[in-house]
């Protein structure tokens, strides 16, 4: 009996192997299967809420809702009842045509006829805007388009504001009109 040629069997396997892959490469151009999209999620009027460790954060009703296919980011639209808490009791109300939620951070943008109220008690301060950033660990609100600030009775326009939410202080641009 013979010995096996293991290298000529080796051989002839390899061979056989590349004209396998030469012919799946040449025959690879038909349509590409749709292996499925992930779909974004919509839902109509309904309650978010984004929370910190210990307390609530903010919580936005909305008319309509779209979320991204991986839940990080949300789309919330026709806000009209919103709310920003400090230390877990609603300190701050918003209202917006549009607010984009960061569902990781907790951050949010607003975009459109854009309203903030600041009620501590004693003072209700009104910012309005067409445009705002809410950063939520140092509830940092930031005005970077034109807004007109009202409180006690007086009015103020500003190229832009900078409000700490969670001290008070802010910080505003050049003055634009008051009254």
């Amino acid at each position: 009996m013979r010995p096996i040629p293991w290298r000529r069997v080796a051989l002839a396997a390899g061979l056989a192997f590349a004209g396998y892959v030469t012919w799946g490469i040449v025959h690879a151009d038909g349509p590409v299967q749709n292996v499925g999209v992930p779909v974004t999620s919509q839902l109509d009027r309904g309650h978010a809420e984004g929370r910190r460790i210990d307390a609530r954060a903010w919580s936005l009703d909305y008319g309509r809702i779209v979320e991204a296919p991986d839940g990080s980011i949300a789309t919330l639209y026709d806000v009209r009842h919103g709310e920003i808490f400090r230390n877990g009791k609603p300190y701050v109300t918003v209202s917006a045509d549009t607010v984009v939620v960061n569902t990781l951070s907790n951050d949010f943008s607003a975009s459109g006829h854009v309203v903030f109220t600041e009620n501590d008690g004693k003072h209700q301060r009104r910012f309005r805007s067409e445009r705002a950033v809410y950063n939520g660990v140092p509830q940092v609100l930031t005005l970077p388009a034109a807004v007109r600030i009202e409180s006690d009775g007086m009015a103020a326009s500003f190229d832009h504001a900078v409000v700490n939410l969670k001290t008070g202080a802010m910080t505003v641009g050049r003055i634009d009109a008051l009254g």
